[in-house]
């Protein structure tokens, strides 16, 4: 397929940004996305390690057009109304005659769908893949006009796609997953530990200790509790 290249619009000089990839660790963990984004710790296990390599074997940055299909890959986005930038995996863009987003450098009109690629198989339930892509979207829509109503998770291991519709409903959550991530930066607080299944998977387990300082907490409100009943 032959390349061709878009000029991509800069966010402004002053907009302070938070990375895209943290809406998927939010939703997947608060806990995990605060020690990642304010104390900037990250441990790979098996699996991080393996997305990360697949990725890497995947992607480079390109555009590739074939008549009226083009592909961007790694296609920097950002959002000054979500605060959040980032690298779109994949977007194909088809020409369209109606009314859609405009792509500086490119003739006409194009719809847009963004595609993200994920390590493993199909997974129905992780949601924070689908806050993602649908974030890319809206930043898509801001940067190039036009209105995606669809994208879709690439899952490299089984080699297939699973089409996600971009509702209002996922618009609301990547708008609330963002609000609350602005609140934690401001803050500077990093989310308690809570204990879930998740945490048998997660590779900050042993930065988080969710056991350990969830028996702290629990002893700590007991003693406030004591030290309250003898005071009355």
């Amino acid at each position: 397929m032959p390349s061709c290249s878009i000029d991509l619009p800069l966010p402004p000089g002053d907009a302070d940004l938070m990375p895209l990839s943290w809406l998927s660790q939010w939703q997947y963990c608060p806990r995990r996305c605060g020690l990642l984004a304010l104390e900037q710790l990250w441990t790979d296990n098996a699996y991080t390690a393996e997305g990360t390599r697949q990725h890497q074997m995947v992607h480079t940055a390109r555009t590739e057009k074939r008549g009226d299909n083009v592909e961007l890959y790694e296609l920097p986005v950002f959002s000054e109304a979500l605060g959040l930038s980032g690298l779109c995996d994949c977007v194909e863009a088809h020409r369209v005659p109606e009314v859609a987003a405009a792509l500086p450098g490119l003739d006409g009109v194009w719809q847009l769908y963004p595609v993200e690629y994920k390590h493993g198989v199909v997974r129905k339930d992780e949601t924070e893949y689908h806050l993602q892509l649908c974030a890319q979207a809206m930043c898509l829509e801001e940067m190039y006009g036009g209105y995606i109503s669809k994208g879709a998770i690439f899952f490299i291991q089984d080699h297939r796609r699973d089409e996600v519709p971009l509702t209002e409903s996922l618009r609301d959550g990547v708008r609330e997953a963002a609000r609350a991530l602005k609140q934690m930066m401001a803050e500077g607080r990093i989310p308690p530990a809570v204990k879930t299944a998740k945490c048998r998977k997660c590779s900050m387990i042993d930065d988080c200790m969710p056991d350990i300082r969830q028996t702290a907490a629990k002893y700590l409100a007991g003693l406030m509790k004591e030290l309250s009943e003898d005071d009355s």
